[in-house]
């Protein structure tokens, strides 16, 4: 008798382990189709937004993870309001309970200043994934400063595997803007295989176009165009129309860099059809300005770009309206008008040093100093110049410290200071090669092949000359190869 209820009772048990092991896999499941839910749904809403939106899987998650196992209505009110993609009213309900993650859900809807504010405000209270957050948004608001002090908070913290995907993430985008661009590849390539195993779709998709923009810049394109062919893939089967026509806008700029005008000319097209993001379509003018320019059409380049910089006046979009002015301003230049020129490249650096985007800033004096040269006017050209090498001291602006050295360089060669001259190219080199970019070292050969060659070192003139090929052949730009083959035969 002892026998047979001992066998019931392992039955009933066995029976209720089945089912409590169901009844978890049910939840399981549940819970992973929330998330899922609320990934796509607020990716979507922020389609239907103006300016740039901050996004983190792990944040919607988390506060999925906290309201799921709550059984109050608010609670059940917050979860259906995040799932829909209402990130402001799920918002509402942390606001008592958890500040820093109400205003990181804020931020996947409002402005993110203000939020960014309230944040640093707080930072010492932070937790490791509030500060990543932090950082993340630092590099959307370009404030290159506050990231690297978020950065430093992170060192000595442990961290779960996301966020460990989530900081090599923002270190690469930081060794990007300063060159090192092996460094970049090797973090952003760590946290891929990281998103990729945790299934975040969103990150994945952005880490793809990250290695996408290292590895054109390390002029190796076929891979750039395979990392943006499959952050392309993602955004279309989540059918995300936005991130699909920004990432094929992006492979038609990638055409357009390897001189295949007709297939980037078809994406540019394509791009404007997927989605009418207004200022989505002022971008693309933009970079259908550069098309133009590119097959020497500089009148209708140059009137693109102003009517990209009307959409983007209507927007309000200041960082649009900073990039339209200094396209206009090198599209100025190409036609000769240098006074102009200048007064647009100041105009895009004052916007640009507002918003602390020190690297666009440089850029901008950098165009000025372009200006200032084909006037003549060398000294005004070298103050902005030696103003782009003091803003270095403070903050990485990548590869336009190597410009500045190479104009600098022109400019003593200019003045018939070869020594000087000499030197100043050789400063740019050595940061080009730091940041492996073949334009710019190709360029600098073959003005250092001139310096050489005035000084009658004919070996190393030569030497440097076929060094300078080498790399242009490297870039696929048929003008830059053309410009430093005449010059060879012109010796």
């Amino acid at each position: 008798m002892l026998e047979k209820y001992f066998v019931l009772g392992v039955f009933a048990a066995l029976l209720l382990c089945i089912a409590l092991l169901f009844g978890s896999i049910v939840v399981c499941l549940r819970l992973r189709h929330l998330k899922k839910l609320a990934l796509l749904n607020v990716l979507r809403r922020q389609q239907l937004m103006l300016g740039r939106r901050y996004f983190s899987t792990y944040l919607i998650n988390s506060a999925i993870n906290r309201l799921f196992w709550r059984f109050s209505q608010k609670s059940h009110a917050a979860l259906a309001d995040l799932v829909g993609g209402r990130t402001a009213k799920a918002a509402a309900y942390f606001s008592t309970k958890d500040k820093p993650l109400a205003l990181l859900l804020s931020a996947h809807s409002d402005e993110l200043p203000p939020v960014y504010q309230k944040l640093y405000r707080c930072r010492k209270k932070l937790k490791a994934p509030y500060k990543i957050a932090a950082a993340g948004i630092a590099h959307i608001l370009f404030a290159d400063q506050s990231l690297t002090f978020w950065l430093k908070q992170l060192k000595k913290q442990h961290l779960s595997l996301a966020l460990q995907a989530e900081k090599s993430y923002i270190y690469a985008i930081t060794y990007l803007q300063e060159g090192d661009m092996l460094s970049a590849s090797e973090h952003a390539s760590a946290a891929l295989k990281i998103f990729k195993k945790k299934r975040y779709i969103f990150e994945e998709a952005k880490t793809y176009l990250l290695l996408a923009e290292i590895y054109r810049i390390s002029c190796v394109n076929d891979i750039a165009q395979t990392m943006l062919e499959s952050a392309l893939k993602i955004f279309q089967e989540a059918k995300l129309p936005l991130f699909q026509a920004q990432t094929t806008a992006l492979l038609g700029m990638l055409m357009l860099f390897e001189n295949r005008f007709e297939e980037a000319e078809d994406k540019f097209t394509k791009a404007l059809a997927i989605h009418q993001d207004k200022l989505l379509k002022a971008d693309i003018f933009n970079q259908i300005a550069l098309l133009k320019l590119a097959r020497k059409d500089v009148e209708n380049a140059l009137k693109t770009a102003k009517t990209a910089l009307k959409l983007h006046k209507q927007a309000q979009n200041n960082r649009g309206i900073a990039f339209s002015r200094q396209l206009i301003g090198h599209f100025l230049l190409s036609l000769e008008f240098p006074q102009k020129a200048a007064a647009e490249a100041q105009k895009a650096a004052q916007i640009y040093q507002k918003q602390q985007n020190f690297s666009a800033y440089a850029e901008s004096l950098y165009l000025q100093a372009q200006a200032f040269c084909k006037q003549e006017q060398y000294d005004k050209a070298e103050k902005i110049l030696r103003q782009i090498l003091d803003e270095s001291e403070l903050h990485s602006l990548n590869f336009h410290t190597a410009n500045a050295y190479s104009l600098l360089g022109l400019i003593y060669l200019q003045k018939h200071d070869l020594s000087r001259a000499k030197a100043l190219l050789q400063q740019s080199l050595h940061l080009e090669q730091n940041h492996n970019r073949c334009s710019g070292l190709a360029t600098d050969y073959a003005n250092l092949a001139l310096v050489e060659n005035l000084s009658g070192d004919f070996n190393a003139a030569a030497e440097s000359q076929k060094i300078a090929l080498e790399y242009a052949l490297k870039t696929e730009d048929n003008d830059l190869i053309e410009l430093i083959k005449n010059a060879e035969n012109h010796k």
